[in-house]
């Protein structure tokens, strides 16, 4: 692991995304402020709202990304030593090596435990993936999460993942692609 992107240690994190689409636009954003204030120890969320001109629940999932992706720090927002280098050298993810970065920093990482497993176990052994076929993979959760967290949340964050990989700037990774509504396919 990369040393100063992950602090500390904590429990498993079923949804990091939310469900939502990785924006890196707004990402982007969120690291061009953040540079401007590198100074700061803690950026507050109502200033990121207001700043950035977006609601709490879609900042709350963006940071959550962030803080996934080895950008920025959890609950200061301020820009990890890593997220500093992107905001400077790649601040619009054009970089295919940036984006294999990242990618390895969250799908290595257990605690993001929907990306990691869809990246490390069902990706692996599967040709053709769906919310179906990945959910055996995540059935140990059964006693960590919610009844509703298991069988709503997960298949949500599951296709945002599989989205990620499929449809948005993690496609230019070729690792998978989408070959209907809810079904994947890993590129060989």
């Amino acid at each position: 692991m990369l040393k100063g992107i992950y602090p500390m240690r904590s429990k498993l994190k079923l949804q990091l995304t939310n469900g939502y689409y990785l924006h890196f636009d707004q990402i982007s954003r969120i690291l061009q402020y953040a540079l401007e204030q590198i100074e700061r120890k803690v950026i507050s969320r109502p200033e990121f709202i207001s700043v950035l001109g977006i609601s709490l629940k879609q900042f709350e999932n963006l940071s959550s990304i962030c803080v996934g992706l080895g950008i920025t720090k959890p609950r200061t927002f301020v820009l990890t030593p890593f997220g500093k280098v992107i905001a400077e050298q790649d601040l619009f993810f054009d970089n295919i090596a940036t984006l294999w970065l990242i990618h390895y920093i969250i799908s290595s990482e257990p605690r993001w435990v929907v990306w990691n497993r869809l990246i490390n176990q069902v990706f692996i052994e599967n040709k053709e993936i769906s919310t179906e076929i990945a959910q055996p993979y995540f059935q140990d959760l059964q006693g960590s999460f919610s009844e509703q967290a298991v069988t709503k949340k997960l298949p949500k964050e599951v296709l945002s993942v599989l989205g990620a990989y499929s449809e948005q700037r993690f496609s230019q990774l070729n690792l998978l692609e989408k070959i209907s509504t809810g079904k994947y396919a890993r590129t060989e």
